[in-house]
């Protein structure tokens, strides 16, 4: 799961990816490599604020927020400004996770407005649309990060299921049975359709895979070492992935499960890698936790940050190398 999610519902020992709602005054380094410029914080509201999705023409980007009452919503501003800030989903339910349809015209994202958290679509890309459910809560327990495949008609998603995270795969219509491809969290579908890249836990530390969506077979490693790979998330042509890492860290310790405190002294930052493992950049670096990172198609990277205290919406942009993965 990413930086945040679910945590009403979810025992905090289960929250892969997800770092703590405590907000402080307290402010964290943090800075750009080399590897990347334009870094500026588009979101500064005294909530916590997570998985940014820019729609495909970039006009908007959603997020979802959390309060100090443990309430959370998607709300959506200007990506350029943080300007026109628009809450999307409201009343008594809690919505987390957005996604974006392939054309724009839509949305989806997880809810627990059934009773059950579910995956639900809206029917337009309106505020406070009507929406249907896509996937019941009922066959997919704890439901979440949705993915929507670039043909829009596949969706793919984290269910806990038997003790373990497992990857969900549905049609977007709600119809057909929902298949099962495997251990792992974080699903998101790489711009062709063709890869679909996850987290899985080996020996204790996340790590980042790929596999085939059609079958769930041809499964690759793409991350490795003594620490913590999460929030996969591809570049505009497929060629990279981004994610966050506390692998610049001391010893890290395993933030993904635990409290604040661990997770600060894990300092996740982003990073990016080719797809088969190699030529791996970092971007972000400082004492900050960061994460959520998504490659938007105008080449700004969004992602999530507690560098205030709370987590606001950051951007920069990649150079070098990466400038050709837009």
């Amino acid at each position: 799961m990413r930086f945040s999610g679910l945590r009403a519902a979810v025992p905090a020992v289960l929250l892969a990816g997800c770092a703590s709602l405590q907000q402080g005054p307290t402010e964290y380094s943090l800075a750009a490599t080399g590897a990347a410029q334009g870094l500026s914080r588009v979101t500064s509201d005294a909530v916590d604020e997570y998985s940014p999705a820019p729609n495909p023409d970039g006009s908007t980007l959603l997020f979802e927020t959390h309060d100090n009452n443990d309430q959370s919503a998607i709300v959506g501003v200007d990506p350029t400004s943080g300007a026109r800030r628009t809450v999307y989903t409201g009343g008594n339910s809690l919505a987390t996770d957005p996604a974006w349809d392939p054309t724009g015209r839509f949305f989806v994202y997880s809810s627990n407005s059934t009773g059950n958290w579910s995956l639900v679509r809206t029917v337009s890309n309106s505020p406070n649309a009507a929406v249907s459910i896509v996937v019941n809560g009922d066959a997919a327990p704890v439901v979440s990060t949705p993915s929507i495949s670039p043909d829009g008609k596949k969706i793919v998603f984290g269910t806990y299921m038997r003790s373990m995270w497992h990857l969900g795969m549905a049609n977007l219509d709600g119809s057909g049975l929902m298949t099962l491809l495997g251990e792992g969290h974080d699903p998101v579908f790489s711009p062709d359709g063709k890869r679909i890249a996850f987290v899985r836990i080996v020996n204790t530390r996340a790590q980042i895979f790929t596999l085939d969506p059609e079958t769930g077979s041809k499964v690759i490693q793409v991350t490795n070492g003594d620490h913590d790979n999460v929030n996969p998330s591809w570049s505009p042509d497929g060629q990279y992935l981004l994610f966050a890492s506390n692998r610049a860290a001391n010893k890290p310790q395993r933030g993904y499960t635990v409290g604040e405190t661990t997770e600060r002294q894990g300092r996740f930052n982003l990073y990016a890698i080719r797809a088969d493992g190699t030529s791996l950049v970092q971007l972000t670096d400082g004492e900050a936790n960061s994460g959520n990172p998504v490659w938007a198609k105008d080449g700004w990277i969004y992602f999530s940050s507690n560098q205030a205290g709370n987590f606001d919406i950051w951007r920069l942009k990649p150079t070098g190398e990466l400038i050709g993965a837009k």
